[in-house]
């Protein structure tokens, strides 16, 4: 205590002193100047100049180590901060106080926290031995600072109250600095304006800069994301202005962090490469760590596994060798996020305790609680009720002790589910109608209800549990209808979180209906969850685009969330022969219903579990695509799936249009085996659509006059230069590396021009016309028919790891991803996805598949014929050109569909080569083709109404156009 009275009264002595014409201060900031107006190399000369002519020149050295920094040549730097270092028992000057100031900036800025510590407080010694008492109080600024990194909070904020009364008013530079530390570590947003004010009157564009960024962060605590946005872009601006990489990593990384809490993926990703750039660059490596951090959330909440575990690694690396006290528990926190979401609960359990007794010495209150209710979903997803009571208990007196009531509240809910998983409804009962009091997040309420609505079910009131389903679907559309393109985002992912089921007990409660005779009412609410799941799908979709504004909402006004009743789906079915087939399941062990709506009306079917059913349909699928006809299983699958319903259908119906969930979506219903032991496929023309309302609203949109017309993209080049690819282009190639890379396919060449005989006009693209850019900035309109023969990647369970391959260049990297293709104007009555495993996608309970089909839908096509398995392209050529001659003798795209395996099955060909062959859409849709040509086709671009002279004349330039890429090929 005394010696800290002492160094007061000694600073306090010299704060009025007027400095020598040059000191070392005003060196350091002249310096810095010459830096951010670019008269660096004028500068460095009168400095090298000088240090030639004296070698001890202090001012000199200082000067030149400046500029070493702030070039972020921090080797340099150091070499000559070090000239200026006093030995430990000489009396420091003002320069080796600077030197030694220099030195932890630069420290700092590379992220090594308890080095740059190590020099401050060396510094605030040497600056009371000096006298000079503007180091001393600007190194107790950058002390705080740093200590709130890798002490706490507390400790940083007891290191700045040394200062109160001790910084001059009239120095408006570090009156700027501290005002701002003070805002950051202290709160009031008010000590930031006033910092900001004063760094403008200063001329200190890094210092105002900083400010904005902690404006910003104040926006972000009170809920104001665009004024943070708009704060955060000045900052940045001034940064980009003043030359300072440093600054403008983290602003970058934060930038990233805030859109990525909006859902705005795609642009998000941008701004924290960028930030890994700029980090990278400068060496301000605190960011580049955080940066990864949040790049790993983005990839875990579009399920991307694999790249979210490559980016925690980095990370958690990178925080450990900075010793941020604060990043390294968060980073082994999501790393078991990870390892949940990958199903590794026993690995997850253990780097949840292992982070535990870091977050505690940190006193971070919501994360320590975050964790233990993580352990408690595991528990509850293992059955293990036991653990998952103690769990919510440790989270609840966690909560109640620290005075967080907001969580401690926040915990009824999963007290509700564990009291409905023990059977204690009436304990459940109290917690639910704790919950429902809260006026809070619609989510939680909607999924309170949901469970409200199972309690009454399993109490035998129906009524009750009908309305209160009910009422849970319209409270959260009626919301949802209210929001904004950001919080419509924020929904559509916090909804579906990677680790929660968010429409548990809705199964079971339909299921309860159906069975007591309310199918009616049943299939309603089954269609309302499904139609705003596909709109939130499409939300997703869209907020994983890198393009701003991209939203993909070409289907968002036709795809709608009200429930559509089973009479006007019947009244819609185009005749008697057309059957709609639709299950909903659920997860842990809750029933199946499938709806079946003819002409006659609906009934509805109580059936096993899928989780019952999982083993069967996946091992049923791998020997399926690996041309192996099991047909015992088969028969057992149809026995559980489609009997009982297809018993009753009545003998007229030929064509099935089914709606799966869940696992049900991989599996290919045609190749099934019937009790006469004929598939599936032989006695019903089979189709696949993601909704009933979808099935109507394909029908009754109003399609182009008929036309002949064809764009094929095939054989894409893939090469792109070495070094272009970063970010999410990146994670693809390593995705597609992972399943075999990106070889040629000389078979699809053959297949799109053998597709262009069947029609009047097309345009065959080859090699690197097959591209990406094209696709995005052709008018596409005018095609009937969309032909891609080209790769295509469809993980099950990531969007950010699913795309077409088309050639990359002019400034796209050659991945289509779903978000692209919704957002595409199509007109197409018919898209061939003719790749690998093109039908599947991201299966997510409740809310169906997701990959590359239904964004096509969403862009306006009709249907889509996409692939279950991978299939080598010579088959995909011989049964996609079957299909188009069934299509060229007038039949349905259903039918010609059917006929094509049948013909498949007469040839004997294996299973795997037809039943992986899906049709998703519209099956009766009819296209204008004509028998194939004897003669090829030149590539043609589809015009509507040209004339014939005209089209002659196109036919013949682009006939020599194409030779002339030939010879340019084989070449």
């Amino acid at each position: 205590m005394l010696a800290n009275l002492f160094v007061s009264l000694a600073l306090v002595l010299g704060l009025h002193t007027r400095p020598p014409q040059e000191t070392p201060r005003q060196v350091v900031l002249e310096t810095i100047r010459a830096f951010e107006q670019g008269s660096l190399e004028a500068v460095r000369v009168r400095w090298d100049t000088r240090l030639a002519a004296d070698s001890t020149d202090r001012a000199a050295i200082l000067a030149l180590a400046t500029l070493a920094r702030f070039g972020y040549d921090y080797e340099r730097a150091e070499t000559l901060y070090a000239k200026l270092f006093t030995k430990p028992d000489a009396q420091p000057d003002g320069y080796a106080v600077w030197a030694r100031l220099g030195y932890a900036d630069g420290r700092q800025w590379r992220g090594q926290l308890p080095r740059a510590q190590e020099a401050l407080e060396l510094a605030t010694l040497e600056a009371v031995a000096a006298g000079d008492s503007l180091a001393w109080a600007r190194a107790m600024i950058r002390l705080s600072v740093v200590e709130s990194r890798t002490r706490g909070r507390a400790a940083a904020q007891a290191r700045l109250s040394e200062l109160d009364g001790l910084v001059p008013e009239d120095d408006l530079r570090l009156q700027a600095m501290y005002r701002c530390t003070r805002a950051s570590l202290l709160g009031p947003a008010s000590e930031a304006e006033v910092g900001a004010e004063l760094a403008v009157k200063a001329g200190d564009r890094r210092a105002f800069a900083g400010c904005l960024h902690l404006l910003a962060q104040n926006q972000i605590r009170v809920g104001n994301t665009d004024s943070a946005l708009h704060l955060l872009g000045r900052a940045d601006e001034e940064q980009a202005a003043a030359r300072d990489r440093v600054g403008r990593a983290a602003t970058l990384q934060w930038t990233g962090y805030l859109l990525n809490t909006v859902g705005a993926y795609g642009q998000a990703r941008q701004q924290l490469h960028q930030a890994l750039a700029e980090g990278e660059a400068s060496g301000n490596l605190s960011p580049v760590a955080w940066g990864y951090l949040n790049l790993a959330t983005i990839a875990l909440n579009s399920r991307n596994v694999p790249a979210a575990s490559g980016y925690v690694e980095r990370a958690t690396a990178m925080m450990e060798e900075q010793g941020d006290r604060w990043g390294y528990p968060a980073a082994q926190t999501m790393q078991a996020d990870i390892a949940a979401a990958a199903g590794r609960r026993a690995e997850a359990r253990a780097l949840y305790h292992d982070a535990l007794p870091l977050l505690e010495k940190n006193g971070s209150g919501p994360q320590i609680v975050g964790a233990h209710v993580a352990l408690y979903d595991m528990a509850m997803a293992d059955e293990d009720l036991v653990e998952a009571e103690k769990e919510l208990t440790v989270a609840r007196e966690f909560a109640r002790v620290r005075g967080m009531r907001g969580w401690e509240r926040g915990l009824d809910f999963a007290f509700a589910e564990l009291s409905l998983a023990k059977g204690d409804l009436d304990s459940a009962e109290r917690y639910l109608y704790r919950v429902l009091e809260i006026r809070g997040s619609p989510v939680r309420r909607y999924r309170a209800m949901v469970r409200r609505a199972e309690l009454h079910a399993r109490r035998g009131s129906l009524d009750q549990a009908e309305a209160d389903l009910r009422e849970a679907n319209n409270s959260l559309d009626r919301w949802r209808n209210q929001l904004n393109r950001d919080g419509l985002r924020r929904y559509a992912f916090q909804v579906h979180e990677y680790r929660y089921d968010p429409d548990l007990s809705f199964a079971t409660v339909l299921s309860q209906l159906a069975v007591q005779g309310r199918a009616e009412a049943a299939f309603q609410l089954a269609e309302q969850q499904r139609g705003r799941d596909l709109l939130d799908q499409l939300v997703r979709a869209g907020a994983l685009s890198e393009a701003p504004g991209v939203e993909a909402t070409a289907a968002a006004e036709t795809i709608t969330s009200a429930g559509i009743d089973a009479a006007t789906v019947a009244a819609a079915l185009p005749d008697d022969s057309t059957a709609l087939l639709e299950f909903v399941s659920g997860l842990r062990n809750e029933p199946t219903t499938l709806f079946v709506i003819t002409k006659a009306g609906l009934k509805s079917y109580r059936l096993p579990s899928v989780d019952s059913l999982a083993d069967d349909v996946e091992l049923f699928l791998v020997l399926a695509s690996s041309g192996t006809d099991a047909v015992e299983l088969s028969r057992r699958l149809t026995d559980a799936l489609l009997a009982p319903a297809l018993a009753e259908l009545p003998g007229q119906v030929r064509r099935l249009i089914i709606v799966a969930d869940g696992i049900l979506h991989w599996l290919p219903f045609d190749a099934l085996r019937l009790a006469d032991q004929l598939f599936l496929a032989e006695r019903f023309a089979v189709s696949l659509s993601p909704s009933a309302a979808v099935a109507i609203e394909l029908w009754g949109r109003e399609r182009p006059e008929s036309r002949s017309t064809l764009l094929a993209l095939a054989d894409p080049r893939y090469e792109i230069e070495a070094g272009v690819v970063d970010g999410p282009a990146a994670d693809l190639r390593a995705a597609f590396a992972e399943y075999g890379g990106l070889p040629r396919l000389p078979g699809s060449r053959r297949e799109a021009r053998a597709a262009a005989r069947f029609v009047e006009l097309a345009e065959v693209r080859l090699r690197a016309e097959a591209s990406e850019a094209y696709l995005k900035q052709a008018d596409l309109q005018g095609f009937e028919i969309l032909h891609f023969a080209t790769h295509a990647l469809v993980d099950d369970h990531s969007l950010a790891r699913t795309a077409l391959a088309l050639a990359p260049g002019d400034g796209q990297d050659g991945f289509v991803a779903p978000g692209d293709l919704a957002a595409l104007r199509l007109g197409a009555d018919l898209v061939v996805l003719s790749g690998c495993r093109t039908a599947s996608g991201v299966v997510v309970r409740g809310e169906g598949v997701y990959g590359l089909t239904v964004p096509l839908l969403e862009a306006g096509a009709q249907s889509v014929l996409a692939t279950g398995w991978r299939i080598n392209d010579r088959e995909a050529a011989r049964f996609t050109e079957s299909i188009y001659r069934h299509l060229a003798s007038g039949q349905a795209v259903g039918d010609a569909l059917q006929a094509a395996k049948i013909e498949a099955l007469r040839r004997r060909a294996p299973v795997a080569e037809w039943a992986a062959f899906t049709l998703v859409g519209d099956p009766l849709v009819r296209l204008q083709l004509q028998e194939p040509r004897s003669w090829p086709v030149p590539p043609l671009v589809a015009i509507g109404g040209v004339g014939l002279l005209a089209a002659l004349l196109v036919l013949i330039v682009r006939f020599l156009r194409r030779k002339q890429r030939a010879a340019e090929l084989a070449a």
